[in-house]
This record gives structure tokens, C-alpha cells and sequence, in this order.
């Protein structure tokens, strides 16, 4: 019987059993059948219509800096340096403007806010 919306067909499970009693299955990560995959040996033809036999991992490189070099790929390129020197650093310029407060206008501000946090709802509007 097709299901209805609204039609109650049974329980596939029973309370307290799991959809998946096997638990995962047993295998290796992605991350490691890609570490073990780039050690093995390969062969390929490269620019210079030579054939060379290397470790998968290493025609990676090979394939990384002929695209940078040969293609003129920017991205490639720009992918070798940050592997060589890490990425470049961000900078930003920050402007912090300071005040000077009493201490009797620090307490009332502590104050103020601590009542608006305290009166605060779930959905953001004061209480």
C-alpha cells in the first residue's frame, strides 16, 4: 500500500532500536585511501612527451607547477606559494576612539546595561 500523508503505516523500528544497528561500516577515510593513493607509482607522459613513472602524489606537483609555469595559471601559481610561504597576511586598520569616564558614569553605564541584558527576551525585544 502506498503511503498517505496522514496514514499510519506501522513503525519500521521498535522504541529504543536503532536504524542502523551495524553501526558505520568498517573502511577507510577518504583522507586516507588519498594518502595512500598518492604513494603509489604512475606513469604519464609529460610536456616534453617523456614518459615518467613517480609516486601519484609527486605528478600531482609535477602537473601543479607545468600549469602555473607552461599555462600561466594564476590560481595554480598562487597555490605553490601559499604551500611554499603560507598564505599571505591580512591587514586591516583599526581606529579605536577611547573616552574618558568617571567612575560614577562607568557605574551608571554598568548599571544601564546590565538591566537591559537582565530584561532581554528570547526573541530580542525588552521585557
Amino acid at each position: 500500500m502506498p503511503f498517505e500523508k496522514g496514514h499510519s503505516v506501522g513503525r519500521r523500528f521498535q522504541p529504543g532500536q536503532s536504524g542502523n544497528p551495524k553501526g558505520k561500516p568498517k573502511g577507510k577515510s577518504f583522507k586516507t585511501r588519498v594518502q595512500e593513493y598518492a604513494e603509489k607509482n604512475i606513469s604519464f607522459v609529460d610536456f616534453d612527451k617523456k614518459k615518467i613513472t613517480t609516486e601519484a602524489g609527486d605528478a600531482l606537483i609535477i602537473s601543479m607547477f607545468a600549469k602555473a609555469i607552461y599555462k600561466q595559471d594564476v590560481a595554480a601559481a598562487k597555490l605553490i606559494m601559499e604551500c611554499l610561504d603560507g598564505k599571505a597576511p591580512q591587514s586591516a586598520e583599526v581606529t579605536v576612539n577611547t573616552v574618558d569616564v568617571s567612575s560614577k558614569d562607568r557605574e551608571a553605564l554598568v548599571e544601564t546595561l546590565t538591566k537591559r541584558l537582565v530584561n532581554v527576551t528570547p526573541e530580542g525585544k525588552d521585557g
